[in-house]
């Protein structure tokens, strides 16, 4: 469903893309190839969810071979690392990280907002989900303790 959400969210950002409010064109300096578009991204998008993980991760390993990764690489890392979750949310995390600046097309910002958004999702997600797997070992530990305190009997816990 993630990677449908993705998907979905990045065309619904590109047929809106002239509705939301104008921002200033980023810098030369930070700008991402020029002939980059959503299209190309979603195109990316599709053909990755249809890899197996080691020709996702071969590919990640040669978008990440390069010294300097491009804007155009960080955000297709970020992307293959925003499906993996864990320590891979993070990853995308840090890749999505000042990105939004470096694409002049309002749709490509767009789309990195939205996936610094979902991967911000994930990772609280993940958060609570540990958070609620430890409070419910201690619920057990609290359940196991009752029990014994009731086996012993209301005699023999106030002797003590």
């Amino acid at each position: 469903m993630g990677r449908m959400a993705i998907l979905a969210a990045g065309l619904c950002l590109a047929g809106c893309a002239g509705l939301g409010p104008a921002q200033p064109a980023p810098s030369a300096a930070v700008r991402a190839e020029p002939a980059f578009t959503l299209t190309e991204m979603m195109a990316f998008a599709e053909a990755s969810a249809h890899l197996d993980a080691k020709v996702q991760a071969a590919e990640a390993r040669r978008l990440k071979a390069g010294a300097a990764a491009s804007p155009v690489d960080r955000l297709k890392l970020a992307y293959l690392a925003s499906r993996g979750g864990g320590e891979d949310l993070t990853r995308a995390q840090e890749w999505l990280a000042g990105l939004e600046g470096a694409f002049e097309q309002a749709p490509l910002r767009q789309y990195v907002r939205e996936l610094q958004r979902l991967v911000a999702a994930e990772l609280a997600l993940a958060q609570e989900r540990r958070r609620s797997a430890e409070l419910q070992e201690k619920i057990e530990r609290l359940k196991s303790l009752e029990l014994q305190l009731q086996e012993r009997g209301p005699g023999k816990t106030e002797a003590r």
